[in-house]
């Protein structure tokens, strides 16, 4: 698949930092958090699960910088498990 250099650049920079392992974890990461994206914005949040969501993507953030991070299986398989109980929770 050919992409813009801007994003190949940005996966060579992602998989040079250990945090991904092959161009295609990164591609199915990025496809993850998509689906995830797409399925909020069909959610409207009350302001506080606006913040709560705010603060927890700040301290994910930090936690990268600091060089904390989780292995790709371990990050796809929690939001998966996340993902499958929000589709049951949107479906009741």
């Amino acid at each position: 698949m050919e992409v813009p250099e801007v994003i190949e650049q940005r996966v060579k920079a992602l998989i040079d930092s250990g945090r991904y392992a092959t161009r295609e974890e990164v591609f199915e990461a990025a496809m993850t958090a998509l689906a995830f994206l797409e399925d909020m914005a069909d959610i409207e949040l009350r302001e506080d699960e606006q913040e709560e969501i705010r603060r927890a993507v700040q301290i994910g953030i930090e936690q990268l910088d600091r060089g904390e991070k989780f292995p790709g299986e371990q990050v796809f398989a929690e939001l998966e498990e996340r993902n499958r109980l929000f589709q049951m929770k949107k479906a009741s």
